[in-house]
Parts: structure tokens; C-alpha cells; sequence
């Protein structure tokens, strides 16, 4: 995978008036100078990242300025949206990174054709093909993507409404999840977390966080372990000792 030069006899003599971009865009050709009679001397970067096909064809694989740095992982954005745009059923795929309390997700905005209800099997499938940390948290269907005057999605209007269900809460919480919960919320920044919603796939939470999380709920009491957080995955089932048996409180009577 690498990012794919232009140059040759279509090549623009630069930017209108913009001299400081066209130092940074353009720049010598350190490979030749010459091409079948055609002067290559001067390369573009096109910011697009392709690969090399054994037949001369290229990849296109995503925007370079698309890549960004989650949990230690350098992340292509353009592998995934492309990856979710090649899924039965979906038309259109625009994927970010987006700050939502106290830490970044990425977010995946997808238009599909009208049989398809929801996303889950989409999520399901990209999963399967991902490594967990490119995985999107959060999921949105939109009807129509709204185009600025450059014919491309206007990121200002998509809104993450994924995240209401995973902070909101339908059912009475017990005192145990009531705890929990805070800590889960206090720790990622949301103002509440949903106790049913799943921890990794739909909160985002990290190793770093369960062992957060462990030591703190230690201190209130209640001891917990990390496999609790990886099996369990809900406040909910996590909290319901008499399912759990391994569970142990502290100062109960």
C-alpha cells in the first residue's frame, strides 16, 4: 500500500496563487526524470493511498489524510468505509472519528437499499472481516447523504444519533448497577450508560478501562474480576451475582 504520484504532460503548473500548498503538493521526481520521452520530472501527491495490482491495475484503498491513530493503532478510515460499502445491500458509506465524552470512537454512517431493516448484520459481517479495534462503535442509518456545493458529503450535517440508546436507561436500576454504571459513565465521559448495552461493542470500553474499573469498584466494595468484564459484557449480567459465581461482596450483611 503506498500513495499514488501524478506526473506527466497533464500535470498543472500549480496552484492558483498559492505558493506555500504547491511547495508542500508538488516536489522532484527522486525516481527519473524522463518516462517514454515524457518529462516526469515533477509529482503530485495525490493523497490517494492504492495498491499495485501484478496486472499494472491499481487499488484504491482510501484518502491518506483519512488515517488517524486509536489506542496505539494506526487506522485507515477509507479501508473501512470502503470494506462496509462492499456489503450486500448498502449504497453509500462515510466513516470518522468523532470525540464523544471523554474519549474518540469511530463512527459509521451507511445508506442501504430499502430491504435492508438494520444494520446488524452489516456490523456482523464487517466484524468478521476487521480486526476489533477498526470496528466502528457506533452505527447510524441514514436516508440520504446531504452533498455540499463540491459534489461531497456534508459532514456537517450527519448527527451520531447511535449513542442515545447506549446512554439511556428504560428499566429501574438496581443499587449494585446504579454503581457500576456511574463508574462505566464517569470513567468514558457520557452522562449515563445504558446497564443492557454491550461494554465492547457498544460503550467501546478498553482493557485500560477494566482494570480502571476493577480497582475502583474494589474500593466500593465490590470485587470484580477482568474476565467478568469479557464474558459477562453488560452492568447488567455483570451485577446479577446469583447468575455470577464467582462474585464476591464486600460488607454486605
Amino acid at each position: 500500500q503506498g500513495e499514488l504520484l501524478i506526473g506527466g504532460m497533464e500535470l498543472t503548473n500549480g496552484y492558483w496563487n498559492r505558493p506555500e500548498l504547491n511547495a508542500t503538493m508538488f516536489f522532484e521526481n527522486p525516481y527519473e526524470k524522463e518516462h517514454d520521452g515524457i518529462d516526469v520530472s515533477r509529482l503530485y501527491h495525490s493523497g490517494d493511498l492504492v495498491v499495485l495490482n501484478e496486472d499494472g491495475s491499481y487499488d484504491y484503498i482510501g484518502r491518506k489524510d483519512s488515517q488517524i491513530k486509536l489506542h496505539g493503532y494506526r487506522i485507515e478510515l477509507g479501508e473501512i468505509c470502503t470494506l462496509i460499502e462492499k456489503q450486500d445491500g448498502v449504497l453509500r458509506a462515510f466513516v470518522r472519528l468523532e470525540e464523544i465524552g471523554n474519549e474518540k470512537y469511530i463512527v459509521a454512517y451507511v445508506r442501504t437499499s430499502d430491504d435492508v431493516k438494520n444494520l446488524s448484520d452489516i456490523r456482523q459481517e464487517v466484524a468478521r472481516q476487521l480486526p476489533a479495534y477498526m470496528v466502528p462503535t457506533f452505527w447510524n442509518h441514514v436516508d440520504d447523504f446531504k452533498l455540499n456545493i463540491n459534489g461531497k458529503i456534508d459532514k456537517s450535517t450527519l448527527v451520531n444519533k447511535a449513542v442515545d440508546p447506549v446512554v439511556t436507561n428504560d428499566t429501574p436500576l438496581t443499587a449494585h448497577e446504579e454503581l457500576l454504571m456511574q463508574a462505566v459513565a464517569s470513567l468514558i465521559g457520557l452522562p449515563s450508560v445504558n446497564v443492557d448495552a454491550d461494554l465492547f461493542n457498544d460503550v467501546g470500553i478498553t482493557s485500560l478501562h477494566i482494570m480502571q474499573l476493577t480497582v475502583q469498584m474494589g474500593v466500593s466494595g465490590i470485587h470484580l474480576t477482568p474476565n467478568d468484564f469479557y464474558s459477562l459484557r453488560t452492568i447488567r449480567r455483570i451485577m446479577a451475582a446469583e447468575q455470577h459465581p464467582n462474585y464476591f461482596w464486600y460488607g454486605e450483611g
